[in-house]
């Protein structure tokens, strides 16, 4: 059966897709806010890593409960990690519109709902869809997260503008997806140990016409301190950040996309993380730093001049605020 062209008609409007490994308790969490949804025509697939806590049994249980849940085991012949589990969950899956979510992450009970009617109204385009997030651990005031309007619209060029204007980023789990634009872009990339959401919503972009804002919903997001470049002090993790940069820079150079202040952003920021441990592999890199502005010839003296400018800049935006006023 051909994925991408497959008869729809009788299948459901979503898949969300789950990847999970060793998070039994907050696993459950993740589902019940699937089954909670509004929206009542979606499938959710789960696919186990090798997990070691109970939870396959736990999941043998919750798919007797709700048949709308299917679980699977990662075959063999598919490498360890979430990119592969994903990609798994994928093929198995048969909804018109794609969730990603992770295993630890909440979706509000009308995300789905909403989203698939704001899509609806361009269902001309080929457009996908996010919505508001935030940080998220029991006890947290929730304060939501909005890199756009619900107004406004943002294509290849101007969601990096966006995120570099607001220093932030959007969890994988904000975004639904046409399944047509899924296919289009291709399937995670798991040779990336870090960073490869980035990479994966770069072409999901590029094979898209905009990225629209749905209001009214939202995500909570629980992040993890290997999942973060300023929490990993190991060399294969620094490499493979690296690596997703490259890539992310040639997806966007591939369609005439320029976007130097994003890139300038995030390798100012791995230099400081790194420079004093791991400058052998960022001088690997040193061409791809020196086309984005940074010269890794003179570190200490780069390191200074960065430090200087964070603490400069606050200085100087609340400057201008103020002259605005």
């Amino acid at each position: 059966m051909d994925l991408e062209t497959a008869d729809l008609s009788k299948t459901p409007k979503v898949s969300v897709i789950v990847p999970t490994f060793n998070r039994k308790d907050l696993l459950k969490e993740a589902l019940d806010s699937i089954r909670a949804q509004t929206l009542k025509d979606w499938e959710c697939i789960i696919v186990d890593d090798g997990s070691t806590d109970g939870t396959i049994p736990f999941l043998q249980d919750w798919v007797i409960k709700d048949q709308r849940f299917k679980y699977f085991s990662r075959p063999d012949y598919y490498l360890k990690g979430a990119a592969s589990c994903r990609n798994y969950g994928l093929i198995q899956s048969k909804g018109r519109y794609i969730q990603w979510l992770d295993d630890d992450d909440l979706i509000s009970k009308n995300k789905l709902e909403f989203q698939i009617r704001k899509l609806e109204e361009y269902s001309e385009e080929d457009c996908f869809a996010t919505c508001s997030w935030d940080l998220y651990w029991t006890g947290k005031q929730i304060e939501l997260k909005y890199l756009i309007s619900e107004e406004e619209y943002l294509n290849s060029k101007s969601f990096f503008k966006k995120l570099f204007e607001k220093q932030s980023f959007i969890p994988a789990s904000a975004y639904l997806i046409p399944r047509s634009i899924t296919f289009s872009a291709g399937m995670w990339n798991q040779s990336l140990s870090l960073n490869d959401d980035a990479e994966y919503f770069t072409r999901i972009l590029l094979h898209s016409k905009k990225l629209v804002m749905t209001g009214g919903c939202y995500v909570l997001y629980r992040e993890h301190s290997n999942e973060r470049i300023s929490t990993r002090t190991d060399k294969k993790s620094l490499d493979s950040f690296l690596l997703s940069l490259h890539l992310i820079y040639s997806h966007l150079l591939s369609h005439h996309i320029k976007v130097p202040y994003y890139f300038k952003w995030k390798l100012k920021k791995v230099f400081l993380q790194y420079s004093h441990n791991s400058m052998d592999v960022l001088q690997m890199h040193y061409y791809f730093f020196r086309e984005n502005g940074i010269d890794l010839r003179f570190p200490r003296l780069l390191n200074l001049r960065i430090l200087f400018f964070k603490k400069i800049y606050p200085l100087y935006k609340k400057l201008i605020q103020r002259k605005v006023w």
